[in-house]
């Protein structure tokens, strides 16, 4: 009996040391003498690329993870607690079946046995249609609501961005340093009265043709910015209107009236010797009365310029092609017009197309490989909707890069110009854009909005 009793009494002391070492193996787990204790660090280099109906985000694997969340939002300032969760996602994770044109907001955090991370940094991408590519990089809002984005244009390091006051009576031209687009730095200023209605910038001197001053006539200025932070007129050209400029080699070209001629006729094509680049000089322009006494170019709104030719948007003529061969006599190459009494508004031109855009609000693809016989090739129709207006656009090779009102940026593929597809498109998250004007550089994509500023937009075919 006695016997038995030490026999239970060791096999007692045998469990409660067993249960001993456990409670130790424990206590030292939880004192950092085992396992990982913390929870991970945040991901970095998280990364977000928009494809087609689809948004693919990638990050650095965290030491110490065993998984990774994903949230998301349509919001900016998505959070764990606002976001929608992904559970488990994979590096790299496709988020599909999205809604293109709509801008998603992603973090990702990192997990293991003793929690989760904070959040990563927040990306986002705009998933497209057609397999293009379209992504935010960059931006510059307005900085002051009373004014707001008009126009655009990029040279080198520097984007010369066009805000008009709401009053119609001044502008400003803001020129930012863009030599890393997703971080553009304001570096100077520069302040007209009336409005900017063409722009162009070349060895130095900034270009603007200037309407509605309410103290000066219309006018065509010259404007040092060799020290981008300290831009200067440097001359002024009375008594011409220009609606549109474009500089090649050493001529700048404008449409707009010119009523200085001692003949009194009101010219609305002319050509500009920069010879001495800060004080253009009138050399030549053209004129012509058709058979029923009509000027040929009355209403000149837009102007491209391609090797030796000027294709100008006419209100009220349509399409007319100029021979500038010798820019002090410009002469008549041929031109087009498809609808009766009505004209163009607006031209771009890129090897053997031009597009138009007509007073039906259409986008008509023109053939232009033989002059003397310009034919439509095709057309791309906008939704003809408030606020949905192809309120400019720029054609290179294959591709039309439209700023298309509420709807933002569209790119159209026309490489069969017959069938032209959407490509693309960027629309902001939130209130609809105002987007107005367009300037390609690039991969880069840069549109002056109405509401957002400038938007910065890389384009991946």
């Amino acid at each position: 009996m006695a016997k038995k009793e030490e026999n239970v009494m060791k096999t007692s002391r045998i469990i409660w040391v067993a249960l001993l070492s456990v409670l130790l193996a424990v206590s030292l787990t939880a004192c950092g003498g085992g396992a990982t204790t913390t929870a991970p660090s945040a991901p970095t280099g998280v990364t977000a690329t928009a494809g087609d109906g689809q948004a693919t985000i990638s990050w650095s694997s965290v030491t110490g993870a065993t998984s990774y969340n994903i949230y998301w939002s349509t919001t900016s300032g998505v959070t764990k607690t606002s976001g929608t969760k992904i559970s488990g996602a994979t590096i790299p994770y496709t988020h599909a079946s999205l809604t293109s044109g709509t801008t998603y907001y992603y973090i990702v955090t990192a997990v293991n046995s003793s929690g989760e991370s904070v959040e990563s940094a927040q990306v986002s991408a705009a998933p497209t249609v057609g397999g293009g590519m379209l992504q935010l990089i960059g931006s510059y809002p307005q900085l002051d609501y009373n004014y707001y984005g008009d126009d655009i244009f990029v040279s080198g390091n520097y984007a010369y961005f066009c805000e008009a006051g709401s009053s119609w009576t001044d502008s400003y031209v803001r020129i930012l340093d863009v030599t890393t687009p997703s971080t553009p730095s304001l570096v100077g200023s520069y302040f007209v009265g009336g409005l900017i209605n063409g722009i162009y910038v070349a060895d130095g001197y900034m270009y603007l043709g200037l309407n509605n001053d309410p103290n000066e006539w219309d006018q065509l200025q010259a404007v040092s910015v060799t020290d981008p932070a300290a831009p200067s007129l440097t001359n002024k050209n009375a008594g011409v209107a220009p609606l549109d400029i474009a500089v090649s080699g050493n001529y700048l070209y404008a449409v707009g009236d010119y009523w200085d001629d001692p003949d009194n006729i009101i010219r609305d094509f002319n050509s500009f010797s920069l010879s001495n680049p800060a004080a253009p000089l009138r050399v030549g322009s053209y004129y012509e009365m058709d058979a029923s006494g009509e000027n040929v170019i009355a209403d000149s709104w837009n102007l491209a310029v391609q090797g030796n030719y000027a294709y100008i948007a006419a209100a009220d003529r349509g399409l007319v092609v100029l021979d500038i061969s010798n820019p002090t006599l410009p002469s008549y190459a041929g031109g087009y017009n498809s609808l009766v009494l009505r004209g163009y508004l607006q031209v771009s031109v890129s090897g053997n197309y031009a597009c138009v855009w007509n007073m039906d609000y259409d986008i008509e693809i023109l053939d232009i490989s033989n002059l003397s016989s310009i034919t439509s090739a095709g057309k791309y129709k906008p939704p003809v909707l408030f606020g949905v207006l192809a309120n400019d656009f720029v054609l290179i090779g294959n591709y039309l890069y439209v700023a298309e009102g509420t709807n933002g940026l569209k790119i159209i593929d026309i490489s069969n110009p017959a069938s032209p597809v959407v490509a693309g498109y960027y629309k902001p998250a939130g209130a609809d854009p105002l987007s107005v004007a367009v300037f390609v550089s690039g991969q880069d994509v840069y549109v002056a909005d109405g509401k957002y500023g400038l938007m910065i937009i890389r384009f991946t075919p």
